[in-house]
């Protein structure tokens, strides 16, 4: 694959490459699997919250009259 970059682009890009010790191609796959292990991370985080979040909610006990949350929400406007 060819990817046409400007020259002032690429010269960022092996110098930044360069810090690292690394060729700019070896450098954009590093960052290219980091970024899509982020995003795997991302989701095993958020389905984590949600599990806790159902947990919680499980541990809940139902009103004695009935009412919701909403219910609550409602008539604390009133």
């Amino acid at each position: 694959m060819t990817i046409e970059i400007s020259d002032k682009a690429a010269e960022l890009l092996a110098h930044q490459a360069a810090t690292q010790g690394k060729t700019v191609e070896e450098w954009i796959l590093e960052l290219a699997e980091r970024s899509s292990t982020v995003g795997l991370e991302r989701t095993n985080d958020t389905r984590k919250a949600a599990e806790d979040l159902l947990d919680l909610r499980n541990q809940v006990k139902p009103d004695p009259e009935g009412l919701t949350f909403h219910d609550y929400i409602r008539m604390g406007r009133r």
